[in-house]
């Protein structure tokens, strides 16, 4: 499945997944994956971004969020990225349906 990024630095695919999530919560990351694996193909970036939409947080979370948006620290980031990278690679190991 990562034939789609073919001739490019994974690093900078990686890269590019984690900025354009950087304002999605780690909760709405696993949702979105969660999502995609029933999928028969990964989605897009902004697919993606649209099953990270979706995700409703529990009750404190809210709480959290309605307060103001944390900003986004370096530990979050590679958070993302780490996600991203588990998800491309999981895509990477399925047979292709038919």
């Amino acid at each position: 499945m990562l034939a789609k990024w073919q001739g490019l630095a994974m690093q900078a695919v990686y890269q590019d997944w984690a900025e354009a999530l950087q304002d999605c919560s780690i909760g709405a990351i696993d949702h979105a994956i969660g999502q995609a694996k029933e999928a028969p193909h990964p989605p897009s970036q902004g697919a993606f971004k649209a099953l990270c939409k979706l995700y409703r947080p529990p009750v404190d979370e809210s709480r959290m969020i309605s307060k103001g948006a944390p900003t986004v620290t370096k530990e979050q980031a590679q958070a993302n990225l780490a996600k991203i990278k588990s998800m491309l690679t999981g895509f990477s190991h399925s047979s292709p349906s038919k």
